[in-house]
């Protein structure tokens, strides 16, 4: 069976909220990124406002960039931000004294959808009742700051420098630098619902949601008195207005949060486990973003007949007929019982699950239990990256090197298990170990470096 997929046609809405390090007469720096984000193709177009912040008189201008006086030099008029898509308000709050020189202010956002549909989020929905999981919203500088002015003149070096990024990330294409941004774990319902505070879906904490709401702060160095920038929002769009949904996670952080603290900018994964396996991020102190980091799973020896399980996953829905994959490359050690499958990574629709099983010499499809169905297919040790595809309602598949193109296993669709019951949440997409007792396997240990998903496709 052949299937065909659009691109997916992803909107970059105008937006505000973030001001970035500059100092005037030098050269901008960017900070180190935390997480790469969401995906490129999920970027593909720019759409700014320029924000225009006077710091005397607390006030705050915000344009589309093809109608600001204030533009800087080189900015085309088709990249702006739309007044039909996306509405803000927001203040500047009194300044915290940070030294002889400068303070520390906080941009207070308030942000309204004014699309006929939600955003952050590709499961249709009507509110106030969420889907389980949301992609987020993504909130970046698209224009480090320019027109930075003092007072009293001369004023020597003056600085504005962001003190609230989550991540930074390459929006643009070919840029070549990565743009500082803030993720909201939120949906963004239509307008129709009012100014949006970035609480609509997080206010859900019955369904997982984490309550915040998001301000963003930044320093000034010198007696600055005013600046503009520019930012843009990125969001996926619910369906039908799109057709393709890509989440990352890059394992520089653990991707549970449980509390406000635990605030990071990769997307959440929820946990399913007992015993206590442990995690970790290794090494310790790993440069973010540049592969050296490891999300770590160990899993211990299982008292008796229970398991020592621990399985990260997201409930980002798949619809029965719908396309999509998941792809990882781990490592996995310490490993027992050469023929069971120990570490796993899948996903599920509303009906069947795709679930594979690796075990130090053979990988395989497998039921609820673990438990290979079928044949299971020897590896390579080698073999250390692993797609797994769903081709709607047809068959599944898994793809692993060296030649990653051709698939080492393939099931039909009605020969898969039937998806696990609902427990609080789908298991839409998942990984990681899940060992078993006296007569299965003992123990495992898992390093993922990478964990991608996408709905509405079955390869990158």
């Amino acid at each position: 069976m052949i299937h065909a997929h659009d691109r997916r046609r992803t909107r970059v809405l105008g937006a505000l909220g973030l001001v970035f390090a500059a100092v005037v007469g030098c050269q901008n720096e960017l900070a180190a990124p935390h997480a790469p984000g969401p995906p490129v193709d999920q970027m593909a177009n720019l759409g700014t406002y320029i924000v225009h912040v006077d710091l005397k008189n607390r006030t705050v201008e915000v344009k589309p960039a093809s109608q600001s006086p204030t533009a800087p030099a080189g900015v085309s008029g088709r990249f702006y931000g739309l007044a039909t898509e996306i509405e803000h308000v927001f203040a500047v709050s009194a300044p915290t004294p940070i030294g002889t020189t400068g303070a520390e202010y906080h941009l207070k956002l308030h942000i309204n959808n004014l699309e006929p549909f939600a955003i952050g989020t590709n499961s249709p929905h009507t509110a106030p009742l969420f889907p389980q999981d949301t992609m987020g919203v993504y909130v970046y500088l698209s224009i480090p700051p320019y027109n930075i002015t003092c007072s009293p003149s001369p004023c020597g070096t003056t600085s504005v420098a962001m003190d609230s990024a989550d991540g930074a990330y390459p929006f643009f294409e070919n840029h070549g630098l990565a743009q500082p941004y803030l993720y909201f774990k939120t949906i963004l319902e239509p307008g129709t619902f009012g100014v949006h505070s970035g609480r609509g879906y997080t206010d859900q904490t019955s369904i997982g949601g984490i309550d915040y709401f998001r301000t963003f702060n930044f320093k000034t160095a010198g007696s600055v008195s005013d600046f503009s920038f520019g930012i843009a929002v990125s969001a996926p769009f619910v369906d039908p207005n799109e057709t393709r949904w890509k989440v990352f996670y890059v394992a520089d952080s653990l991707p549970n949060r449980k509390s406000f603290l635990d605030l990071r900018s990769e997307p959440d994964w929820r946990i399913a486990g007992t015993n206590g396996a442990d995690t970790a991020i290794v090494p310790a102190g790993c440069a973010p973003n540049t592969g050296a980091c490891g999300l770590q799973i160990t899993s211990h020896v299982p008292t008796g007949q229970a398991r020592d399980t621990l399985l990260y996953y997201r409930s980002d829905s798949v619809r029965n007929a719908q396309d999509a994959y998941i792809t990882a490359t781990l490592t996995i050690s310490n490993q027992s019982a050469s023929s069971v499958a120990t570490v796993f990574l899948g996903l599920q629709d509303q009906t069947k699950l795709v679930k594979l099983g690796i075990s130090p010499t053979q990988i395989g499809f497998t039921d609820t239990s673990g438990a290979f169905v079928g044949t299971p297919a020897s590896i390579n040790p080698q073999h250390n990256t692993y797609r797994v595809a769903k081709f709607g309602t047809d068959s599944a598949a898994v793809y692993a090197p060296p030649d990653s193109s051709a698939s080492v296993l393939r099931i039909a669709y009605s020969s898969l298990p039937a998806a696990p019951a609902k427990v609080l949440f789908n298991r839409f997409f998942f990984f990681g170990n899940v060992t078993r007792g006296n007569a299965g396997a003992k123990q495992a240990t898992s390093r993922w470096t990478t964990v991608n998903y996408e709905i509405g496709a079955h390869a990158p």
